[in-house]
């Protein structure tokens, strides 16, 4: 008889475990919007939209908001510039709208956006007539000893980034509408460049209210709270006469100090990472793959 509430109370404390369990298993899953931006050169390649579909946007682990998947945002250009890096060339780096507007009809999303051109900003000397602090993202020459700090901010690249971020601002600004249209609100937010291959499916870890994870520059996931943050990225840093921070070296630089500036205001967790890099490669102008 000494026993008999002790086993009670194993059996009610098992039970209540097991309740959890299942409510949890069938818990609505987080609404995503995912948000594809910046030169749409490789989204029109099969392998890419194509994994695209099968690895992103049939994900069991979210939903959107009126519907059982995530919600597909796109705000891209045609072109871009030829530069690959500062040192490099490529002749054919723009695809034609009717291409895209192809593609569109495949992945179907939410609402798209095909930008003018290369988008609103040259690659040239007069991009920074755009930039109100004249002393922002002067660049040095790009070839420098090794370990020696270098500004990566050519002209070129001043203007790839910049039109890259105008179209996280587009992107964000269709999110932000269909929330506003439906009265619902997202979960997070997932911003991911167009020339990306999904090697495997979407994993559940990336999706969390409390942490931001960055696959560095490639793609980010983002509790919704904080994709404001990406979704301003051009006008607090370029286009601000009074930026947060405009000495970064280098986009990818950029983009992780303006993820510690969100994790830091909105009281998350930030995880700048490789752990996820078997899951994607880059797919390069040429057709090469590349991962980290």
């Amino acid at each position: 008889m000494t026993s008999f509430p002790f086993v009670i109370c194993i059996v009610i404390q098992w039970s209540a475990g097991a309740l959890r369990l299942q409510l949890d298993e069938h818990a609505d899953p987080p609404k995503l919007a995912i948000c594809i931006v910046g030169a749409a050169r490789m989204i029109v390649n099969e392998k890419v939209h194509g994994s695209l579909e099968r690895h992103l946007l049939s994900t069991k682990y979210a939903r959107g908001l009126l519907k059982n998947t995530p919600d597909l945002f796109v705000s891209v250009h045609p072109g871009d510039s030829k530069k690959i890096k500062p040192d490099g060339l490529h002749s054919s780096m723009s695809v034609p709208e009717s291409s895209i507007r192809d593609v569109m009809r495949i992945l179907t999303p939410v609402n798209y956006t095909i930008e003018e051109g290369t988008g609103p900003y040259p690659f040239d000397f007069s991009v920074r007539h755009f930039i109100p602090d004249k002393l922002c993202y002067k660049s040095k020459f790009y070839h420098v000893p090794k370990n020696e700090h270098y500004n990566y901010f050519t002209s070129d690249v001043l203007g790839r980034t910049m039109n890259n971020f105008y179209s996280h601002k587009s992107c964000h600004t269709l999110v932000v509408q269909h929330e506003n249209d439906t009265r619902l609100r997202y979960d997070n937010v997932m911003f991911s460049r167009p020339d990306i291959v999904w090697r495997k499916d979407f994993p559940r870890a990336l999706l969390s209210r409390n942490k931001m994870t960055f696959g560095h520059d490639w793609y980010q996931v983002v509790p919704r709270k904080t994709s404001q943050y990406l979704g301003t990225l051009l006008d607090e840093h370029f286009l601000n006469k009074d930026p947060p921070v405009c000495t970064a070296k280098d986009p990818e630089a950029l983009v992780l100090y303006t993820g510690e500036r969100a994790a830091r205001k909105e009281g998350v967790e930030l995880d700048w990472t490789w752990a996820y890099h078997t899951y994607v490669d880059v797919m390069r102008p040429d057709g090469r793959m590349f991962n980290r």
